[in-house]
């Protein structure tokens, strides 16, 4: 962008990150706190997606990612990534705002 290019959506592309042990990961890089990366997609898909999709789709494909995030912190359970008391933890909290912060 510095230097005059242009940044555009393109359909179907995807975006690799690696992840370090950090706040949000654990050196397994299993996610400690699913908070952030949850409240960032789901933000970044109201504000990017409008005039793309419905509001009904954008909310229907959050749903999904959000299963996703919950299906891989099972996985990390059940592969020893991350333990049950863990996974207890995020569960309990997704349901109490404020509790992640």
């Amino acid at each position: 962008m510095d230097s005059g290019g242009l940044i555009r959506q393109l359909p179907n592309a995807y975006v690799h990150h690696k992840f370090l042990a950090s706040h949000l990961r654990n050196e397994k890089r299993a996610l400690k706190n699913p908070f952030p990366v949850i409240k960032n997609k789901i933000y970044f898909a109201l504000v990017n997606n409008r005039g793309h999709h419905s509001i009904d789709e954008i909310i229907r494909h959050c749903q999904r990612f959000c299963e996703r995030q919950r299906g891989d912190m099972q996985w990390c359970v059940d592969n020893g990534v991350m333990n049950s008391a863990d996974l207890e933890r995020l569960m309990k909290s997704s349901n109490e705002p404020g509790e992640w912060d």
